[in-house]
């Protein structure tokens, strides 16, 4: 155990060395932990590599010794506590969503996006039912209350603590819990004498802080979560119960990744993102079944599962530029991307005559290349000029227009204003006072029309809230 744990300890911080010094690693190393924490910003990397140094660095520490606040309960009763807190933990993100969307008038569907100035840098923030905003006012009730400085680069979340309904309450709830999830990982680690059930432990908790905090129950960090916390309350026990673990897995991914999109109306699925947990769900079975006496059944699908997972796993890398595919057609979305004269000098070098349309609204920047230039080739030459740094930046494919109902609720100044984008032309009247709903058509996904409208309106001086509806099914 301890051979391996001074391993971990070395190869997150080696990783973790290379991220700050390494564009390329740290490109490469946001592909893979996105996988798990779905996140773009370097804060949320920097905390999951940072968690499992901790935790070693803690188990190398106590050693074999038990506290004895620890010493008073088994692994079975702290197990218990664990995973009653996590869901405790994505019950309050999806309340506190429910309260956002109660407050706006916003449908299930819909997805809520707010603008706003974090010291020198315009930062923006939204919030949806898969894949919640609702506690990372948190992260900005710590930043203010304790001068922490986080900075431009990491998400603090303040854009949504300036609109969430009894922000203060809920970063304090929203704090005990994440502290307790905390502590009883730790309670946990010391249980913990085998490596492999340790891991699991790690990997499950980190997953799940992460998740409660920024994401929620229906994301792929949040389900992948779920997954490794099923994983660890398995491993090891009797084979007639560990199997019946992974048959509850296969019944919940179905759910939560497939018929709850559904619902939702987004016709979204999550599937080919499971991938990592895939992999790890039939490596273990396959590890266990020889001695285990799994079903046969079981077995075979562990299989298929292991090829069908790496083969999507093997996808899911092309995912670089923070988590952004770049393909050869559409329309470049780029956030960060001030108006300086470096990045007036990278668009110049570029070469206005290879964009068919450019517009800029404040920190955000909407680019359609002309026939035959590549997305990628505009991304490349863009990115270095964009800041913070690759906090946002990639491709918004542009599918044929369509007809959507923006709402929009302008909180200052009570100025009557036009609302047009280059990728949302208004229907009927453009003007918007206090609170509005524009019909209109759409080029961009709901998250991207979103970021662009508050955008819009920020640039011109508004501090303002837009809703627009999630639904990626264009066939409708």
């Amino acid at each position: 155990m301890r051979q391996k744990l001074i391993a971990q300890i070395a190869v997150c911080a080696l990783l973790l060395l290379g991220m700050l010094l390494s564009p390329s690693i740290l490109d490469f190393m946001s592909s893979v932990i996105r996988l798990f924490t779905e996140g773009n910003t370097f804060g949320k990397h920097f905390v999951f590599l940072g968690f499992f140094i901790f935790i070693g660095a803690f188990k190398l520490a106590i050693g074999q010794s038990e506290p004895s606040f620890v010493a008073k309960f088994n692994k079975g009763q702290l197990q218990k506590a664990l995973f009653m807190l996590i869901a405790l933990g994505f019950a309050f993100n999806i309340i506190a969503n429910l309260l956002i969307f109660q407050e706006y008038g916003a449908p299930l569907n819909g997805y809520v996006a707010h603008v706003t100035k974090c010291g020198k840098v315009s930062c923006w923030e939204a919030t949806y039912l898969q894949h919640s905003h609702s506690l990372k006012p948190a992260i900005n009730f710590l930043d203010q209350s304790f001068n922490l400085n986080l900075g431009p680069n990491i998400d603090t979340g303040k854009p949504m603590s300036e609109i969430t309904p009894h922000s203060g309450i809920i970063s304090i709830i929203a704090i005990a819990i994440l502290a307790s999830i905390f502590i009883l990982s730790l309670a946990l680690a010391i249980k913990e004498n085998k490596y492999p059930n340790l891991f699991l432990l790690q990997l499950s908790s980190i997953a799940s802080i992460i998740s409660v905090l920024d994401g929620g129950l229906f994301t792929v960090a949040g389900i992948n979560a779920a997954i490794l916390l099923a994983l660890y309350a398995g491993y090891g026990k009797k084979a007639s119960r560990e199997w019946k673990f992974y048959l509850a897995i296969a019944a919940y991914v179905l759910f939560i990744g497939e018929i709850i999109p559904r619902l939702l109306g987004t016709n979204l699925s999550f599937l080919s993102f499971f991938a990592p947990s895939g992999v790890m769900v039939s490596f273990f079975i396959i590890y266990n079944s020889s001695r285990r006496g799994f079903p046969r059944m079981l077995k075979l699908a562990a299989f298929l599962l292991l090829i069908f997972s790496a083969w999507h796993l093997l996808s899911l890398f092309n995912y670089v530029y923070y988590g952004e595919s770049v393909g050869p057609s559409g329309k470049a979305v780029i956030y960060g991307f001030p108006d300086s004269p470096k990045s007036d000098a990278a668009l110049a070098a570029f070469g206005t005559p290879k964009l068919a349309r450019f517009y800029r609204y404040g920190w955000y920047a909407a680019a359609v290349p002309s026939k035959n230039v590549a997305v990628s080739s505009l991304v490349n030459a863009l990115r270095p000029s964009v800041a913070p740094k690759g906090y946002f930046l990639g491709e918004a494919d542009t599918q044929s227009p369509r007809e959507e109902s923006i709402s929009i609720i302008i909180r200052s100044p009570a100025i009557p204003v036009e609302i047009s984008t280059l990728s949302f032309k208004p229907l009927g009247s453009a003007i918007c006072e206090n609170r509005c709903v524009i019909r209109g058509t759409a080029s961009l996904f709901a998250t991207h029309l979103a970021l662009e409208i508050s955008s819009y309106l920020h640039s011109k001086g508004y501090d303002a809230i837009v809703i627009t509806p999630v639904m990626w099914d264009y066939s409708k």
